[in-house]
């Protein structure tokens, strides 16, 4: 910042040259544009406090005040050009138009910048009238807004933006490639976007409510869809992902679920099949053992009190 002293020596100058400049100057102090007046052969007669901050607190230099010379060395311009466009301005009584320039500043980034001219008239004087204006927050705000913008235009996931009258207003290149794979519906709406898309549309306006999992089958594709208003613009944003592969996952696991409770159910009955077959023989066997048992004990009995009756040798033998 200029000191006090030196503020004073410049208003003193002000008011012996051009006393209304100096009553009005006042009024630029507090002003967020740097304003710098230059006589008619280009010298800085004033600088305000934002010219001080954006152009160094010394601007003008003790020993050069000739504005295209500081200009010049500030943005590495060239001072002729700067001499013509100011003169340009003092013959045709027309504020020039917008220039940008980078300040050169030490020790910090260069600094965006426009800076307008205009003519004007103090104390029955002319003078010229410079705004420069600093652009950095500007810029910051135009790259965001430009990454911001990018996000959508280079990601992977289709998006939309609708507003009330289900007018398109915005599709990504994502959602681009799939309104020319799957086109529209009769209706008028794209195949890949739900079927009940405006009432959705209105019912997230309505309620400012998000709408999440909105599915979407097709014999080729599937997606499950996510809508979000936008209050302040009166649109609704639809997010899809591309549920294609999930799908057909879930189709081949419920596919060998089903293979697999069929299987299971064809072990069942081979495992109650070979119960039974078990216990029909067991039966059998008890059966067969229970009607082979009664006879023989017959004949077995016989057969020993047989033996204890006087036998020859030879049907002891036989018996």
């Amino acid at each position: 910042m200029m000191k006090s002293s030196g503020r004073k020596r410049v208003k003193r100058r002000l008011a012996a040259s051009h006393p209304t400049v100096s009553a009005s100057f006042d009024l630029l102090e507090g002003l967020p544009l740097a304003i710098v007046i230059l006589d008619t052969d280009l010298t800085v007669l004033a600088a305000n406090r934002e010219s001080h901050r954006l152009l160094g607190p010394r601007f003008p230099s003790s020993t050069v005040r000739s504005f295209p010379s500081l200009w010049s060395t500030l943005t590495k311009s060239d001072s002729g050009t700067i001499t013509a466009q100011l003169n340009g301005v003092l013959k045709s009584r027309r504020p020039t138009s917008v220039t940008h320039h980078l300040l050169l500043q030490k020790a910090t980034h260069p600094v965006p910048v426009e800076w307008t001219c205009a003519p004007g008239i103090f104390d029955g004087k002319t003078v010229l009238i410079l705004s420069i204006r600093d652009l950095s927050h500007e810029r910051e705000l135009e790259q965001d807004c430009n990454r911001l913008a990018a996000i959508a235009e280079e990601s992977p996931l289709p998006m939309i933006e609708l507003d009330r009258q289900m007018s398109l207003l915005y599709a990504n290149p994502a959602m681009i490639s799939l309104l020319t794979q799957f086109g529209y519906s009769l209706e008028g709406f794209p195949n890949v976007a739900p079927r009940n898309l405006p009432d959705i549309v209105q019912r997230c306006l309505a309620t400012n409510y998000v709408v999440h999992d909105e599915a979407v089958v097709l014999p080729e594709a599937s997606f499950s869809w996510t809508f979000c208003p936008v209050p302040t613009h009166g649109v609704v944003r639809g997010y899809a992902i591309d549920m294609t592969s999930v799908h057909k996952t879930q189709q081949a696991l419920q596919l060998s679920t089903d293979e697999l409770r069929q299987n299971n159910r064809r072990l069942d009955q081979a495992l109650e099949e070979a119960k039974e077959s078990a216990r029909v023989k067991t039966a059998f066997l008890a059966t067969v053992s229970h009607e082979l048992r009664t006879p023989m004990n017959g004949v077995i009995g016989m057969t020993s009190l047989l033996m204890e009756t006087s036998l020859t040798s030879e049907q002891q033998s036989y018996a």
